[in-house]
């Protein structure tokens, strides 16, 4: 009787002591967990249209995309109704090729670029169709593009050299070399930016085709852009912006002023719902 007693005081005693401390752990605060950070969806641009002073300037550039959100064309429509297109080709997610179309039409392609990578996945070569020459990329180490180097049957033929400050590239030094003669042909351009998003981000690949669109690799948006040629003329444009409530721009009124040259409109930035 006395060992059934025990042990049933026992099993009390085990039972409160459980109670009291579950009390214990239900009165203390349960410390909050810090939801995972979700990295803001970027928003695809869908158009831009340029309205210009001059109605011959008008033109419209749309951008397609996959289903991935990675680039498929540029569309670049002309004033007349005109359009051409760029198309680009992919391979796992990674670039291998863009092709070239007079009628915006991807069946109707007259010429193409083939793409050729480092070990980091950097595009390094680039090599027309049907043509003897080829470029080539260099990059620091903060993987921003500084120089390319055009060849033509082996020769040089462009030395260009980017400057960037921060995420921006601020200045864009082409050296041409004549062929037979040892005269050059230097151009540079020079970009001031706002402190605002680039909306050309979710269009990174028309970046490396041609070289005034170069700029579009950076963080933010050109306020001011200079285009000079060494012993011969400049002229300036420069950008006032409007921004959507994340900090996009919707609209830009642009002035371009410089030797012989007259210029103003406006640039209407239209992003995918």
């Amino acid at each position: 009787m006395m060992k059934q007693s025990m042990f049933i005081t026992g099993a009390m005693f085990s039972l409160l002591t459980l109670s009291l401390f579950s009390c214990k752990k239900s009165d203390d605060t349960t410390p909050e967990v810090e939801p995972p950070v979700v990295a803001e969806a970027r928003p695809l641009l869908d158009s831009v249209i340029t309205i210009a002073a001059s109605p011959e300037w008008n033109s419209t550039t749309a951008y397609r995309y996959n289903a991935d959100s990675t680039q498929y064309a540029d569309i670049s429509i002309n004033a007349n109704g005109g359009a051409q297109g760029v198309f680009f080709l992919y391979s796992n997610k990674q670039l291998i090729r863009f092709v070239f179309s007079e009628t915006g039409n991807v069946n109707d392609t007259t010429n193409g670029t083939t793409f050729i990578y480092d070990t980091k996945g950097r595009l390094i070569i680039r090599n027309p169709d049907n043509w003897a020459n080829r470029d080539s990329l260099v990059y620091n180490d903060a993987n921003q593009l500084v120089r390319i180097f055009k060849y033509y049957s082996d020769e040089l033929y462009y030395a260009d050299t980017l400057t960037w400050t921060g995420k921006n590239l601020t200045r864009y030094k082409s050296v041409q070399y004549i062929y037979g003669s040892e005269d050059r042909y230097v151009e540079t351009h020079s970009f001031k930016y706002d402190d605002k998003r680039n909306p050309f981000v979710s269009v990174p690949v028309s970046a490396f085709f041609f070289p005034e669109n170069i700029c579009r690799l950076s963080e933010n948006n050109i306020v001011e852009y200079s285009d000079e040629v060494e012993g011969g003329r400049s002229n300036t444009t420069k950008y006032t912006y409007t921004y959507n409530d994340k900090n996009y721009p919707t609209n830009a009124a642009y002035v371009l002023t410089g030797e012989g040259v007259s210029d103003e409109g406006t640039i209407r930035f239209v992003y995918k719902k």
